[in-house]
């Protein structure tokens, strides 16, 4: 009996132990066979990533322009002035890029070869010109380049300009402290000096600012004048004298009144900039003409 329940037990343990043994080879399998997916996987990635090792191009625009990308995929990227974008990812290999200012009309052209794990910058200088203005007129005059600007020129006197950044461009050259005032629209060309004399002085009216009207009251009648403007007094006129007004470009309502009396005139007057209005008083009837 005793024997039998030895050998009963052993067995028992026999059972148990292979019993582990199988557990032990199974778990081990499951483990290898997550071990071969995991480094398989891995595997597939590098794989991958070494098929398509993209790379990002970082545009740097120091030009006053913004500039439209063509992308190799026919899309367009835009980069404001004096700002940087980061575009891409792209293949390795050899790119063509064009950078254009739609406005200024500039392009810019640059070929790379990208190479994997080497992010690119593209750094976009503004290209220059120069402006060459020959002032034979009597007076000073600052020249602005698109509304920016660039110098003085003095009177009788020629001065180059440098700096300028080319593309279509609008030029204006305006009396320091007169009303003198002259455009021109150029496309103006990388390294290439643009000569500019200007024509001579025509002033746009007696005293006009540059972009109001003048209201001028020629006062021939024997009495004293009160001009009131939008309701607002302006100027008195002595008899014989001339009075001045500046106006915003637009319609306005002119009220002349006999000093000491009530009698009184109204006019209603559009001002157009950089133009002289001529009131004429002869002492009884007014008449306002608006100069050709």
């Amino acid at each position: 009996m005793y024997e039998t329940q030895q050998h009963f037990a052993r067995s028992m343990r026999a059972s148990a132990l292979t019993t582990l043994r199988l557990t032990t080879v199974a778990l081990g399998c499951v483990l290898i066979a997550a071990c071969a997916g995991t480094l398989s996987f891995a595997g597939t990635g590098a794989q991958a990533a070494a098929r398509h090792p993209f790379v990002p191009l970082t545009v740097v625009n120091q030009t006053p322009d913004t500039l439209s990308i063509t992308l190799p995929d026919g899309g367009v990227a835009s980069v404001l002035p004096h700002r940087s974008d980061t575009l891409g990812p792209f293949r390795p290999g050899p790119i063509k890029l064009v950078a254009e200012a739609p406005i200024s009309g500039v392009r810019y052209g640059a070929k790379f070869r990208l190479v994997a794990k080497h992010p690119m910058i593209w750094t976009i200088k503004p290209r220059q010109t120069e402006l060459k203005i020959t002032n034979t007129i009597d007076i000073p005059v600052k020249v602005l380049v698109d509304g920016k600007p660039y110098g003085v020129v003095h009177a009788d006197h020629t001065e180059t300009l440098d700096h300028i950044p080319p593309g279509n461009r609008i030029i204006v050259a305006m009396g320091v402290d007169s009303a003198y005032a002259r455009r021109t629209t150029t496309d103006l060309r990388p390294h290439t000096p643009f000569a500019w004399s200007l024509p001579p002085r025509i002033e746009l009216g007696p005293n006009a600012p540059l972009g109001k009207a003048l209201l001028v009251m020629y006062n021939d009648g024997n009495t004293a004048l009160m001009l009131y403007a939008d309701k607002q007094p302006a100027v008195r006129v002595g008899p014989g004298k001339i009075g001045k007004v500046t106006l915003a470009p637009g319609q306005h309502r002119i009220v002349t009144e006999v000093a000491g009396s009530k009698v009184r005139v109204t006019h209603e007057v559009a001002a157009v900039a950089n133009r002289v209005i001529e009131w004429h008083y002869p002492g009884g009837e007014t008449q306002v003409k608006l100069n050709p």
